[in-house]
C-alpha cells in the first residue's frame, strides 16, 4: 500500500496493489471480468471512493485435457506404469506459464514426495525419478517422432 510522500503526511488517498492468479483450472478471459469481480468485492465491503484497475495480462495456468501433450503424457504413463495419470490443475507457480505465453502447450509433471515437500532435507524416491525420466523420453519420442 502506498500513500503520500512522507510518513507524517495526512493521507487523502492511498493505492493498494493486490496480486494473484485465478484458482485451479479457472481462466480469466479478460480485463472486464477482473474489474467486475473487484468492483463487486469493493461494493460488498461498503467502502466508498475506491476504484478497481487491472494491469495484469496473464490468465490462469491451463492446458486443455484434449491437448496432445496431455493425452500423450497420459498414454505414456499408462504404458510404462499401468497407472492412469489423472490430469489436475496446478495451484502453485511454475515456469510453464512462460511456454504457454509463447504459444507452446506445457504441463508440469514429475516425481514428488509430499513428506517434507519444499522443506529442509526434501527427498524424492530414486525409483520415481527413473520412472519420470522414462515418461519424459517416451513423451518426447511420441510427440516428435
Amino acid at each position: 500500500m502506498t500513500s503520500g510522500i512522507e510518513g507524517n503526511q495526512t493521507r487523502t488517498s492511498c493505492r493498494l496493489y493486490s496480486g494473484g492468479r485465478p484458482g485451479s483450472g479457472r481462466r480469466i478471459t479478460g480485463r472486464n471480468q477482473v474489474i467486475d469481480k473487484e468492483e463487486e468485492i469493493i461494493r460488498d465491503s461498503g467502502i466508498t471512493g475506491v476504484r478497481a484497475a487491472y494491469d495484469n495480462p496473464r490468465g490462469g495456468n491451463l492446458v486443455s485435457v484434449k491437448d496432445p501433450i496431455v493425452r500423450t503424457a497420459r498414454e505414456c504413463v499408462r504404458e510404462l506404469t499401468g497407472e492412469d495419470l489423472i490430469p489436475s490443475y496446478q495451484w502453485a507457480s511454475s515456469d510453464t506459464r512462460y511456454f504457454r505465453e509463447a504459444g507452446i502447450p506445457a504441463i508440469q509433471f514429475g516425481p514428488s514426495n509430499t513428506v517434507g515437500i519444499h522443506n529442509y532435507n526434501e527427498t524424492v524416491n530414486t525409483e520415481d525419478i527413473i520412472i519420470a525420466c522414462k515418461v519424459y523420453a517416451a513423451i518426447i519420442l511420441e510427440l516428435v517422432g
